[in-house]
């Protein structure tokens, strides 16, 4: 199992208990690894990860960025009409668990020569409603993270 792997298993458990005991809310977080043959620019590559997904817009980011919107994300609790579970965001396993996904995603962007955020006008894989982001990862590794959360 690669760093990846283990990234997506730790971003997999959060969103589980984030989307348990939840309320009209689901968060999903994955990287997808892009072919080191993907080439050309940020709409091609996400293409060839996507399929039919259509960009909507790009920017230059950096890690930072690309770990804030992360970390912002998981973080998310809600309001009234819909949650994350309220139990868990903001507790003492959640704070760990989030620390644990900061140190697997360091050893991920080390060796990073360029970070690109991007929309997607269509073919999300998820469903975004509350919040979302996609960051293009390219260096040592090379890859996709994107995620969002809905009712």
């Amino acid at each position: 199992m690669n760093e990846i792997d283990y990234l997506n298993k730790a971003l997999s458990k959060v969103t589980d208990k984030l989307n348990s005991y939840s309320l009209n809310y689901v968060a999903d977080v994955m990287i997808y690894p892009v072919s080191e043959s993907a080439a050309g620019s940020v709409g091609e590559i996400v293409k060839s990860v996507f399929g039919s997904a259509v960009l909507g817009g790009a920017s230059e980011s950096n890690t930072h960025e690309l770990h804030e919107e992360l970390l912002s994300g998981l973080s998310y609790a809600g309001d009234s009409g819909a949650y994350a579970n309220k139990k868990y965001v903001g507790s003492s396993e959640h704070v760990r668990d989030l620390q644990n996904i900061t140190n697997k995603l360091k050893p991920v962007l080390t060796n990073c020569s360029s970070v690109t955020s991007f929309w997607l006008k269509e073919g999300h894989p998820f469903y975004p409603v509350f919040w979302d982001f996609a960051f293009l990862v390219e260096g040592g590794n090379k890859f996709i993270i994107i995620g969002s959360s809905s009712d």
